[in-house]
């Protein structure tokens, strides 16, 4: 066993070592969910979100969840260089049905989308206004459910 270190000795060793409180709760994290497996790595990224999720102040709260979540991803996804953005269209979607008829199946998601992400503009203020476990969920359970409905429409796009 390693000698045990307290008291001033402690302290002098850790201001050797200053680490800001990103850094810290990211190798607490990691060393609580460990990396080896899918399953760990899951279980990390899911640790991280909570981590982020208690934090009050909303702004502090997404700057931290999304700098856990480009660390996670620059940590364990392929170094690929990224595709070049390009804004996204605005798409004025009665001027698109109007050239284009839509399924119904299309348009069905595209209402249930939007009312996800009404849904989830109310959680969001409820969170900043006061935050609960409950309402941390909700909000997370609303994201699931938007990105769901997204890759729905995407796979229901590439079946055209």
């Amino acid at each position: 066993m390693g000698e045990v270190i307290c008291g001033r000795a402690l302290f002098e060793k850790l201001l050797e070592r200053p680490q800001s409180l990103f850094d810290r709760l990211w190798d607490m994290a990691v060393s609580e969910a460990g990396t080896a497996t899918p399953e760990q790595r899951a279980g990390l990224k899911l640790k991280l979100l909570e981590t982020a999720a208690i934090i009050q102040h909303p702004e502090v709260r997404a700057q931290y969840r999304k700098m856990f979540l480009d660390r996670f991803d620059a940590t364990f996804y392929s170094r690929r260089p990224a595709p070049a953005k390009r804004p996204a269209p605005v798409v004025d979607m009665r001027a698109f049905a109007a050239r284009r008829a839509i399924p119904d199946d299309a348009m069905v998601l595209l209402t249930k989308l939007s009312h996800v992400e009404e849904d989830l503009k109310e959680a969001t203020r409820l969170l900043t206004e006061k935050w609960t476990e409950a309402a941390a969920k909700y909000q997370q359970d609303l994201l699931r459910m938007k990105m769901d409905i997204q890759r729905q429409i995407i796979d229901f796009g590439n079946g055209i």
